[in-house]
């Protein structure tokens, strides 16, 4: 309503107007009595204090006396308790009830609107309409919610003449002084936005803003940051800045606010001339946001026996929507809605359910989903399993597994599958074979001892339980094919002498050997792993040999050695070894490629000697093998290390190479010296030689 003339208007309130409704009811008010037994007017009937078709009272206050009816649902109602005439601005705000959404508007010369209301709490606010010609206009509201709507009419109209806002109105001049900041307010535009409102008594500089969660005042530097009064970053959208061009109302827009939330404005106007002081708004509450639902996990088809119970979930995102359940599009009761699932029981399903298609319908105000349909089958009563195919004999090697399988029938249930095992020759039910459920039993590696063990299954569905027959593997050795380790390597003999030839080879034996000299097959040697030539001749100067290794998994040949027959060959000595015999004995044997001659030998725990200082030693005996074992060195030192030197000298007196043998200590064990007394030792190393004696 104008109140004044020019520019200057006052905020007024009107109570929610009639509709057609309470028309009829303001009419009826004249005829019964009020709770003081005054008699109602038109004027006071409120607009919610409706009547439906059937003469229910459908509004928020109770009929009273004679026409007392039983109350139901209140519809949305409201007032309009702010207009604001800035130029051709009008801004709207007033309260309101039971509303879930709204919509304002502005009737006369021109109709603004509608426009959707921002609702906060009990209170709502509508963005501006601008741009209003000069006329007058009536604002309407309309609040709707479950049970309808309702249309709030404004009590007195709105004028904006032609010199409403006009540019020749005068502009007071501003003041020198710093700027003020004034009547900081909070509008909430959205859940997650708001505008910030504030007047300043200067133009020029900047106006610095930031929202928080606190009432309490930053610092102006801590504004100007972005900061909270705590120094922390109030975050992004939350700080705000505007250069001032005019002084009067400001407006800047804050966003990444939070919904359902409460904030605070806290506004400072920097100027050439100065900065104001920190003002803050009082609280603002941003609209709770409402989240349309979603379904994050769709139901699944469901097979069961008959009998049984079928349950069906869902997930759900949103904010607190209704689920309804529907089987063939029907709603059905049942649904068991929590927190984000819902779950919908079929209790003792027979045949005739099968095929039943199931969907769950999810709403709320921000908007409504269903799920995918999914189907129940529903399976015929359940007959005892059949095994249809029995397992099979297996073989493996050593060291493979066995595979065994079967086929049965479920005779319309679920088939529980177990094997079992047994070794061969036992006549018992078995053991069961840890993890082995399935139709297919793949063993464990298997070893020869595993050789006519026996494998059955079991199955067990909900009326009964058969067996397969008892399947056996047969498990054999392992055969790895020859391979030559050992070669035989190429000789030297003088005429007469003969020649021996050694090879190895690893694989599995036994093996089948074969060797062959001068092409020919030596059958004295056959399955040997040595072969030693008759006396050679010089017609076998050249000859070649080699032998073969074979079993069931393959053969393998050996290299070529040549035989090359001289009568200038000294004998080689080859492998000397010396162990101890007593104290102050040891024995030497030794390979020699001639027979005939004498062996030359010294043990020695010194430097070492030359061939000729062995052959000097005298210590000799006669070459009748290629193998001499049996060669003597006494007067030994107890505890002492020695080593044995070998010459071979042939019969033509050609000698051999000088070979060392290892390396041996003589045991630390000495005979009584004269008089029964032990000599060249103290008491106690007697006693440690005799303690380490005795340990080996």
């Amino acid at each position: 309503m104008q109140t004044g003339t020019g520019n200057t208007y006052t905020s007024e309130s009107w109570t929610t107007g009639a509709t057609a409704s309470a028309l009829f009811e303001a009419i009826a008010s004249n005829l019964r009595p009020n709770s003081t037994s005054a008699l109602l007017g038109g004027a006071t009937a409120r607009a919610n204090n409706t009547s439906d078709i059937n003469g229910q009272n459908r509004g928020l206050d109770p009929d009273i006396g004679a026409f007392q009816r039983t109350a139901a649902p209140a519809l949305a109602s409201g007032t309009i308790t702010t207009a604001t005439v800035s130029g051709q601005t009008i801004t709207l705000a007033g309260t309101l009830a039971n509303a879930a959404s709204g919509t304002a508007r502005l009737t006369g010369a021109t109709q603004l609107g509608p426009v959707a209301i921002n609702i906060a709490g009990s209170n709502w606010t509508v963005p501006d309409f601008t741009g209003a010609a000069a006329g007058t206009y009536t604002p309407e509201l309309t609040l709707i919610n479950a049970q309808g709507a309702q249309t709030v009419m404004m009590g007195s109209s709105l004028t904006i003449d032609d010199h409403t806002g006009s540019p020749e109105a005068p502009t007071p001049a501003e003041p020198v002084e710093p700027p003020v900041v004034s009547n900081v307010e909070g509008r909430p535009t959205s859940p997650t936005a708001a505008t910030i409102n504030f007047d300043t008594t200067r133009s020029g500089g900047t106006a610095w803003v930031v929202v928080t969660n606190s009432a309490t005042k930053p610092s102006q530097t801590q504004v100007k940051a972005g900061q909270t009064n705590t120094g922390a970053d109030a975050g992004a959208g939350r700080k705000l800045s505007q250069a001032v061009t005019t002084p009067g109302t400001r407006e800047v827009s804050a966003t990444n606010l939070t919904g359902a939330g409460t904030f605070y404005a806290h506004v400072f106007h920097e100027h050439p001339d100065g900065k104001s002081a920190v003002v803050s708004s009082l609280a603002f509450t941003q609209p709770a946001v409402i989240v349309a639902p979603a379904i994050t996990d769709q139901p699944d088809s469901i097979t069961v026996e008959d009998g049984a119970d079928a349950v069906f979930n869902i997930a759900f995102t949103g904010t607190s929507p209704t689920v309804q359940a529907r089987r063939d599009g029907a709603n059905i009761p049942g649904a068991v809605v929590g927190a984000g699932t819902a779950s919908l029981t079929l209790a003792d399903c027979g045949i005739e359910d099968s095929g039943a298609e199931i969907t769950f319908h999810l709403s709320n105000s921000a908007g409504s989903v269903a799920s995918s349909p999914v189907v129940l089958t529903v399976n015929a009563p359940i007959a005892a399993p059949t095994i249809t195919t029995d397992p099979v004999d297996d073989t493996a090697m050593e060291g493979e597994s066995a595979a065994f399988s079967f086929e049965a029938t479920n005779g319309g249930g679920t088939n529980a599958i177990q094997w079992f095992t047994r070794p061969s020759g036992n006549t018992g039910t078995g053991a069961a074979v840890p993890g082995a459920t399935a139709l297919l039993l793949t063993t464990a590696a298997l070893a020869l001892a595993d050789n006519g063990r026996e494998y059955r299954a079991e199955v067990t569905n909900e009326t009964g339980t058969v067996y397969t027959r008892w399947a056996r593997v047969t498990v054999s050795a392992v055969v790895l094919p020859p391979v030559i380790t050992t070669q035989p390597q190429n000789v030297q003999r003088n005429p007469g002498h003969e020649a021996t030839f050694t090879a190895a080879a690893s694989g599995t034996g036994p093996f089948t050997i074969r060797w062959y000299f001068g092409g020919n097959v030596v059958t004295s040697a056959h399955n040997s792993t040595t072969m030693t030539t008759p006396p050679l001749s010089f017609a076998d100067d050249g000859a070649e040999v080699y032998c073969t290794f074979e079993n069931a998994a393959g053969i393998d040949t050996s290299g070529v050695a040549v035989v090359t027959v001289r009568d200038t060959i000294p004998p080689v000595v080859t492998v000397v070894v010396s162990t101890p015999d007593s104290s102050t004995v040891a024995l030497t044997k030794f390979l020699t490629t001639e027979i005939g001659g004498l062996a030359y030998w010294m043990t020695m725990n010194g430097a070492a000697p030359t061939r000729d200082q062995v052959v000097a030693s005298g210590n000799s005996t006669p070459v009748t093998s290629t193998s001499v074992e049996g060669l003597q060195s006494s007067g030994l030192i107890p505890g002492q290390t020695y080593s044995t030197y070998v010459a071979h000298v042939d019969a033509a007196g050609s000698p051999s190479n000088l070979v060392q043998s290892n390396t041996f200590v003589m045991p630390s064990v000495l005979p009584p010296g004269p008089g029964g007394k032990i000599v060249g030792i103290s008491a106690a190393q007697l006693f440690h030689r005799l303690a380490v004696a005795a340990n080996n």
